[in-house]
Parts: structure tokens; C-alpha cells; sequence
């Protein structure tokens, strides 16, 4: 009775945990789709901007645009259906950042805010926000890319060794047992093998380097 609610427990544990990591794996694609849709509505809006539209006409701009994704501009059609009830642009977007959670739309809610309270070109303010967020998802991507590449390298430096040593013992056994034939010759295999481990973990450290100086 024990040791079956024991393991009731640690089998509802893991799928807990393994719930919680799908969770977190489709939050976190959710927010990269929106952050790329965002940055693009942005793009949209500072053309519109300079071409000479208030923020309120830029805004419906993304809303008509058929090359945005729908999503993005069922937002922005919020957006503008608040706006045509009596909200300001200031509330309405810092009601879209709240609900989005996003640090890229406080940003774009509180230069809009001093857009409207001060003066100054939002068309401006608005592409060089998109500009950077933009740098930001290229840089990530970059990033991830690079740490793909560094697992797949990781992964070819800790199996081709074991490959080898396989492949030698399954084709050329008697090479394997000569190194344990004596102490020295033992010593020896012992050592290539230390010496792999070695280059692995010197492997890992330089592509992690890497990363982190990239």
C-alpha cells in the first residue's frame, strides 16, 4: 500500500513537472510568434506615420493590412474599436501591454504617451523602436542558431570517441586486448580515454565561451 502510493505520487509528480515544461515550451513560442508579428504591425505603423497619418489612422493601417497576420490585427482592431469609444492612445496601449505582459508594448505605450503629452515625431519614435526590437529577435535568433550548432558539435565530440572504441573492439579486438595484455599497456588505454574525456569537456567549454561572448 505504501510503496503503490509512493509511486502514485512520483508518477503524478512527473507529469506535473512534465505539464508544466510543455507549458512553459508553448508560452515561450507563443511569445516569440507575437514579439515577430508585433514588430512587423510596428513597421506598418511608422509608414503610416510618415506618410502622414495621426497614431489613430496608423493604427487602422495595420488593422486593413492583409500582409499581417491575423492575429496581430484582431489586436490592433481593438485597439482602434477603444479608441473610437472615447479611450485614449495612451490607455489603450498600456491596456494591450498589461494584457500582453510584453515589455516591447510598454515601450511603444509610453513613447506614444510622450508623443501625445509633448509633441515630437511619433513616426520617428516608432520606427526606431521597431528597429531595435527588431536587432533584438535578429540577435536571438542568431543566438539560438548558434547553440544548435554547438549541441550537434557537443553531440559529434562525446559519440564519435565511443564509435570508435565500439568499432575497434567489434573489427579489431585483439587491438583492444593488447592494451590489457600489461599494467603499462593499460596505463595507457586508460589515458587515451582520459584524454578524450578531456577534449570533451574542453570542447564544451570553448563552444560555451563562445556563446557567451557572441
Amino acid at each position: 500500500g505504501v510503496n503503490s502510493k509512493s509511486s502514485e505520487k512520483t508518477f503524478d509528480d512527473t507529469q506535473e513537472s512534465s505539464e508544466k515544461g510543455s507549458e512553459i515550451m508553448q508560452k515561450g513560442s507563443a511569445d516569440k510568434k507575437f514579439e515577430d508579428r508585433f514588430v512587423r504591425a510596428l513597421a506598418q505603423m511608422a509608414s503610416s506615420l510618415h506618410s502622414g497619418m495621426t497614431v489613430e489612422q496608423a493604427i487602422d493601417s495595420v488593422v486593413d493590412c492583409e500582409l499581417l497576420h491575423e492575429s496581430i490585427r484582431d489586436e490592433f482592431s481593438i485597439l482602434s474599436s477603444q479608441m473610437k469609444l472615447g479611450k485614449s492612445i495612451s490607455d489603450v496601449f498600456f491596456e494591450f501591454a498589461k494584457e500582453t505582459g510584453n515589455k516591447d508594448v510598454y515601450d511603444v505605450a509610453t513613447a506614444i504617451t510622450i508623443m501625445t503629452a509633448v509633441g515630437g515625431d511619433a513616426g520617428e519614435a516608432i520606427e526606431k523602436l521597431q528597429k531595435n526590437i527588431e536587432d533584438r529577435l535578429m540577435y536571438r535568433k542568431k543566438r539560438e542558431s548558434m547553440m544548435t550548432e554547438s549541441k550537434i558539435i557537443s553531440i559529434f565530440a562525446d559519440v564519435m570517441p565511443i564509435i570508435i572504441l565500439i568499432g575497434t573492439y567489434v573489427f579489431m579486438p585483439e587491438t583492444i586486448q593488447s592494451y590489457f595484455e600489461t599494467p603499462v599497456m593499460t596505463i595507457s588505454f586508460v589515458s587515451i580515454i582520459a584524454v578524450l574525456l578531456i577534449g570533451s569537456v574542453i570542447v564544451h567549454k570553448m563552444l560555451g565561451n563562445k556563446i557567451d561572448v557572441s
